[in-house]
């Protein structure tokens, strides 16, 4: 726990961004050998850098007050402790606001990260960019390549097919060698939702009840989710399949692309599949990160160097799955990049539960998505959630 207490007067977006600017500099005090008494009132002026009470006059007596003496009155001296604490509360906040607002330049954590390396890091003291460089290094390895999940072989041949030119016998052809996924299929068809007074046994008459679209999306789906069959993957296999119908729900506003976008849904946190691989050692850091107010892809990059969008876009690539969801999957927390289907992505795990965390200027990020697919505000609203593909989820 950092012995830190955030300001009473901040708004939320405050608080977020001195939360982190503590965690930052804590871990860089730890490369800092600075005295103790230094240390936590370093970390304790960071979580308070935006209270009113120290841009004052006179700035509070106590260690965390000397510091931001230092920090806000650019003419005391740095070259002692407390000017040491205060260079670093001045790197560690320049760094967080660096990746905060990447937003308005369409960068990843990453790539604003490695920009602040090359152009603002040097302008620290040579002791405090050492510190903090090594405090947001990844240490984390991503497994290898050769390693990663193989996509199922029958995935990739329901992928190949499409709702419009596929026949019920044809999916029932591809998946006769699996009873589970018939098993799947022919239930949904006996549910309340189809089922009639004629009980279906035969995936080819079950495919027919249901539709070759709905068809295709209980066998996809059925497939996929078995590489998050482990307990640890299933919540995040349940906010996929969310994801995706409210994609679809939001592609069809917008035309043609509702089986494009469902499927970029289904698919769009495959990376953290890899990532949940890792060492033991690199999910106790992401954690830290975690704990520590960052949001998820803001955390993954401090771990590893990069998120599970571009993870996953690029087990996606390997796996031949077409460019668009691949660029969907990549771009699906950058909408500000432009592409529409990340867009799609995007607002439908706005609208998701439990999204709130995982990126930073969220509300400038939704502007942007908007603005790709020619939405209002408004239309996450008109999502329905008793629609046929959320009751299919799960």
């Amino acid at each position: 726990m950092l012995p830190v207490q955030i300001g009473r007067f901040q708004g939320d977006e405050h608080k977020e961004h001195c939360r982190r600017v503590a965690m930052l500099a804590f871990r860089s005090a730890l490369s800092l050998h600075l005295g103790e008494e230094i240390k936590e009132g370093l970390v304790t002026a960071a979580g308070l850098h935006h209270d009113p009470v120290y841009f004052g006059a006179d700035p509070p007596g106590d260690v965390a007050g000397r510091i931001m003496d230092r920090l806000i009155l650019p003419d005391r001296p740095r070259d002692d402790e407390p000017g040491l604490a205060a260079e670093t509360l001045d790197a560690c906040n320049a760094f967080d606001e660096a990746v905060e607002f990447a937003a308005f330049e369409g960068l990843s954590p990453s790539e604003a990260i490695h920009s602040f390396y090359d152009e603002s890091l040097a302008q620290f003291d040579p002791r405090v960019a050492e510190a903090l460089r090594r405090a947001t290094s990844p240490a984390g390895h991503i497994p290898r390549f050769e390693d990663l999940p193989v996509i199922p072989k029958i995935a990739s041949a329901l992928m190949r097919t499409s709702d419009e030119k596929t026949s019920p016998a044809q999916l029932a052809h591809i998946v006769a060698g699996d009873p589970v996924l018939c098993g799947r299929l022919i239930g949904a068809a006996n549910s309340a939702r189809y089922g009639s007074r004629h009980t279906i046994q035969r995936v080819n008459d079950a495919a027919l009840r249901v539709g070759v679209p709905v068809a295709r999306k209980i066998l996809l789906s059925s497939c996929i989710g078995r590489l998050f069959a482990s307990k640890p993957l299933q919540e995040i296999w349940a906010h996929a399949q969310t994801v995706a119908a409210a994609a679809f729900e939001l592609a069809r506003k917008t035309g043609p692309g509702g089986e494009s976008a469902w499927l970029a849904g289904l698919l769009h946190d495959i990376g953290r599949l890899v990532l949940m691989g890792s060492t033991q050692e690199s999910m106790v850091n992401l954690q830290e990160w975690l704990e520590g107010g960052f949001p998820l892809v803001y955390a993954e990059t401090l771990t590893w160097g990069t998120d599970h969008a571009c993870v996953g876009a690029q087990l996606l690539g390997s796996w031949g799955i077409p460019e668009e969801i691949v660029a969907a999957v990549a771009d699906h927390h950058t909408p500000e990049r432009g592409v529409t289907m990340a867009s799609i992505v995007f607002l439908a795990e706005q609208w998701s539960a439990g999204a709130k965390r995982e990126g930073l200027c969220l509300d400038l990020r939704k502007m942007a998505a908007y603005r790709n697919v020619g939405f209002t505000p408004g239309v996450l609203q008109e999502i329905d959630a008793e629609s046929e593909l959320f009751a299919l989820a799960g």
